[in-house]
């Protein structure tokens, strides 16, 4: 089944714009952990990605040297060989960048998007969580992302709350965003799981034309139609560090 056929690879690969990819921040997510603090998108967008450094032990600020930004998670990699596949017509124009390189005017453009990773690990999604009906939340009694369902439906929880953290056993949540870039003629893909594993399964379902026609089609969503955003929720189990099987459990038409 071509990728160009079916939504949102459909709309993103006909246009003869750039996509880019973003990257997730991995260091982010660590020095949040190690440090016990939550960084706004504001603040990652103006370049604090600590509160006040000079107040760390000395133990603490080298290991903040350490982490700048610059390292990749391997599941990211992965979901960019998938994309390259879908995408090998254009190749040359799809271009990975990580979350740290990027400024707010970098979002001003027509190009399409591709965000890996929930808001701790990749801030920039908040750019787009008004438009969203599912968005990841961080729940202080849990001490973890939870998903948030801002506009329940007929069978719904208001609340998704996963009992597998990194590398562990159980349940994660995965969230497949397809909307627009407000204000540009470009859109916006995001792949993001409450762990690691939901983040792999995000990029294994939306690069996987078969499984994500059946989905869609079954909420009512031509795959083969016009452009249309959507979003997906996934139920992820995960064994061992690794996801062992997804499902979905509901999927939005987003509102204009």
């Amino acid at each position: 089944m071509s990728p160009e056929k079916v939504l949102p690879w459909s709309t993103i690969l006909r246009r003869d714009r750039p996509i880019q990819v973003i990257l997730c921040d991995p260091d982010l997510a660590v020095t949040q952990e190690m440090l016990n603090f939550r960084i706004s998108l504001s603040d990652y967008a103006n370049r604090k990605f600590v509160p006040d450094p000079q107040s760390q032990d000395p133990v603490a600020q080298r290991a903040l040297r350490l982490l700048r930004g610059a390292d990749v998670a391997s599941v990211d990699v992965g979901i960019v060989l998938n994309i390259a596949r879908l995408a090998r017509a254009r190749l040359p124009q799809v271009r990975t960048r990580t979350a740290r390189s990027l400024q707010l005017r970098d979002f001003q453009t027509d190009d399409d998007f591709v965000l890996l990773g929930s808001p701790r690990s990749n801030p920039w999604g908040g750019l787009y969580q008004d438009q969203a009906d599912f968005d990841f939340v961080y729940d202080d009694n849990e001490r973890q992302e939870i998903v948030r369902n801002k506009r329940v439906q007929k069978g719904e929880l208001p609340r998704y709350v996963p009992t597998a953290k990194g590398w562990d056993t159980g349940r994660a949540y995965a969230i497949v965003a397809f909307m627009k870039n407000p204000g540009q003629a470009g859109h916006v893909l995001q792949l993001a799981g409450t762990n690691a594993e939901g983040t792999e399964a995000a990029g294994r379902f939306a690069t996987d034309m078969e499984l994500l026609s059946i989905a869609l089609r079954k909420y009512g969503i031509d795959p083969n139609g016009p452009t249309r955003p959507f979003e997906v929720l996934l139920e992820v189990r995960t064994m061992a560090g690794s996801p062992s099987a997804l499902a979905v459990i509901a999927c939005h038409v987003l509102q204009p």
